[in-house]
């Protein structure tokens, strides 16, 4: 982490650095409006209320470099038929860090169950077979977990790190710190170089 921010600081780019789950932090300020999109590899953006995510790659037949795929919140709800909350149940359901799976449940039986009793809790006084240990419990700490940072931001109180491109300490942080080829180094620097004069 801070290998990256002393990059960034050279690179003369503004970050915020809070500490916490990262996805769920950018998920936040894109939520209220403070960032307009998110870019991660990461879909549990989506579940943290994440209303615009780019993400690249997710089509591996594209080829090209330049295409990215955006993700928007309240199109993937409308599509499903379901509303957020109901999302963040469909999600912890299919699998989630916070919580195992329930054995022989998948993302079609995950969607149906939703669909069908509205929430985790309502499928689970069914009495089904196969619920692991301390299920519910689970399940409900999970859901916290994903709306940890909902209007708990203070945007007046985030501190935005800003510097200056400097290119003299950030050829020798490259090419003397991180050991790469000089040659690489001064190719991405002229880049750089050209769209701050653009």
């Amino acid at each position: 982490i801070n290998d990256i921010k002393k990059l960034l600081n050279l690179m003369g780019v503004s970050y915020i650095h809070i500490d916490g789950e990262a996805e769920a932090i950018a998920s936040e300020l894109c939520r209220i409006g403070y960032v307009d999109y998110v870019a991660t590899e990461d879909m549990d953006s989506l579940t943290f209320g994440c209303p615009r995510l780019i993400r690249n790659c997710i089509d591996r037949t594209i080829k090209s470099t330049d295409s990215i795929s955006i993700f928007k919140l309240d199109n993937l709800l409308n599509d499903l038929e379901i509303n957020y909350e109901q999302f963040i149940e469909l999600c912890i359901l299919c699998g989630c860090d916070y919580c195992e799976n329930i054995p022989r449940i998948g993302n079609i039986t995950a969607y149906k169950i939703i669909k069908k009793y509205k929430s985790i809790s309502n499928y689970l006084n069914t009495n089904p077979k196969n619920i692991p240990e301390d299920y519910e419990k689970k399940y409900l700490k999970s859901k916290e977990l994903f709306k940890m940072y909902h209007n708990n931001i203070n945007i007046e109180e985030l501190k935005i790190n800003n510097s200056e491109l400097n290119i003299d300490e950030l050829l020798d942080y490259l090419i003397n710190y991180c050991n790469l080829s000089e040659i690489r180094v001064k190719n991405s620097i002229k880049k750089i170089q050209l769209k701050y004069t653009n």
